[in-house]
């Protein structure tokens, strides 16, 4: 089923995959083999090319929608452009008409595979992926003739629908596969994205890996370069982590060893190890409630599963913090009230625009913390400085006291513009206050030549 979940872009007349049946022997006793086999029916069409994995993509993403229940696919070429964020146009609609035409050129041609579990096995078996298509031009075509259904549909072969159903289904991200350069990239992600999943790490032979991507023989220095930029790629992203290593068969001794990354967690909902990286009964739950509240909409009801994607891929991006991602719906519903989607929020920075308020919120926290700090230190170290300063003034002796207070009261007199205050005043409160303030200047004196040994004292 790994040919038929990626239908590889190929240079080549076919390309087969074949995968040992466990327990299961022919009639010689050897183990019986499953084959699958990917042909072009018209070789005037020509092969699938890589750019043609955009519209196979777009395709499955319809598929997911229905649970491959419905064969018959009712979207146009405008709902493919949406899905993959291109602009709709003439050369686009022209591109995706061509790449169905390389799509429906596809055969799939099985051989001992069981489609449905508990039947037989088919010895042979064979279909496409596309049947049929049909795409309206929409100038002069009036809506209302359509009554119930458009007119524009792709129809999936019944075969290929039944495998789906059978298959563990996951669909990728698609935030995440649109932000990708190359087509190339985006297969490799796929491909990663399915063999990662619940596993520590993934390996594959590199001649191995070239044949399902339907490509040629080559040398495995030129796969290594060819493989590196796409992987680089991946890795910068934290999607996953790669290297080559030399452990494999003579026919295939280089080996990509693949270790899922914090993204590919983030993607899957998973932290390391099997942990979530949110609680989908909390985060996502609360993402959406809060949501709902903001646009007026009923705070009951199942949360839609591409909504839940968009909440998955905003706390992703905000590091997980549900008030930073409630203050990026805060930001995009302020800018744009109409918003009617979760995927709004995604774009524009908000994310990154309210993470970075919350930052600076927690620089301005952390400085004011800083200055508390600070203060409560000098109170500490004024406190000691007083007390340390009534034990010294206690501990003089009288002879030293009085000689410290007369040294003050003598600077005092000779202040012109003290005794300017004093001479106001009556003669016996004069003298009275003249002697306060000779006792403070003295007590200063001592505390002045305690205060940098006090401060070191508060330091420690």
């Amino acid at each position: 089923m790994a040919t038929m979940a990626h239908t590889p872009f190929v240079h080549r007349e076919k390309i087969v995959v074949e995968d040992v049946i466990r327990g299961e022997h022919d009639r010689n006793g050897k183990p019986l083999l499953k084959r699958w086999t990917v042909t072009w029916a018209d070789p005037t069409i020509g092969h699938t090319i890589a750019g043609d994995h955009d519209i196979r993509t777009a395709i499955m993403y319809f598929l997911h929608e229905t649970d491959f229940q419905e064969e018959k696919i009712y979207r146009n070429r405008a709902d493919i452009c949406r899905v993959l964020g291109w602009s709709p146009g003439k050369r686009t609609y022209m591109r995706i008409e061509k790449a169905c035409d390389r799509l429906m050129n596809v055969t799939f041609t099985g051989e001992n595979v069981q489609m449905k579990p508990g039947e037989g096995r088919y010895s042979r078996i064979k279909f496409r992926f596309i049947d049929a298509y049909g795409f309206v031009d929409r100038e002069g075509y009036l809506r209302r003739a359509q009554q119930t259904l458009p007119l524009d549909y792709i129809r999936i072969s019944p075969e290929f629908l039944e495998a789906g159903r059978q298959a563990s289904k996951k669909m990728i991200n698609l935030d995440f596969y649109r932000s990708l350069s190359r087509p190339e990239v985006k297969w490799l992600y796929s491909f990663a994205d399915k063999n990662l999943y619940k596993k520590p790490e993934y390996r594959i032979g590199l001649r191995k890996l070239r044949r399902r991507q339907g490509l040629g023989s080559a040398p495995d220095k030129e796969i290594k370069r060819q493989l590196k930029t796409k992987c680089e790629e991946l890795q910068k992203k934290e999607f996953f982590t790669y290297r080559f290593v030399k452990e494999g068969p003579p026919h295939d001794p280089w080996h990509l060893v693949l270790h899922p990354g914090r993204v590919f967690h983030v993607l899957r909902g998973r932290r390391g190890k099997g942990r979530k990286i949110h609680d989908e009964n909390v985060s996502v739950l609360e993402l959406a409630q809060y949501w709902r509240t903001r646009k007026g909409h009923p705070l009951n009801g199942p949360i839609d599963r591409s909504d839940q994607n968009h909440f998955v891929d905003l706390l992703s991006q905000t590091n997980g913090n549900v008030q930073v991602a409630r203050t990026a719906i805060d930001l995009a519903l302020d800018s744009f009230p109409g918003a009617n989607s979760p995927s709004y929020v995604l774009g524009k920075s908000y994310p990154q625009r309210a993470l970075k308020e919350y930052q600076d919120r927690q620089q301005r926290k952390d400085a004011e913390l800083k200055l508390l700090e600070e203060q409560k230190r000098q109170a500490k170290i004024e406190k000691q400085l007083e007390e340390e300063t009534e034990h010294r003034w206690n501990s003089l002796q009288e002879d030293d006291r009085a000689r410290i207070i007369e040294d003050a009261e003598t600077a005092i007199r000779a202040n012109d513009g003290w005794m300017k205050i004093y001479n106001r005043m009556e003669p016996d409160r004069r003298e009275v206050e003249i002697s306060k303030r000779a006792i403070g200047h003295a007590r200063d004196r001592v505390r002045k030549s305690l205060r940098d040994q006090i401060r070191l004292f508060g330091d420690s």
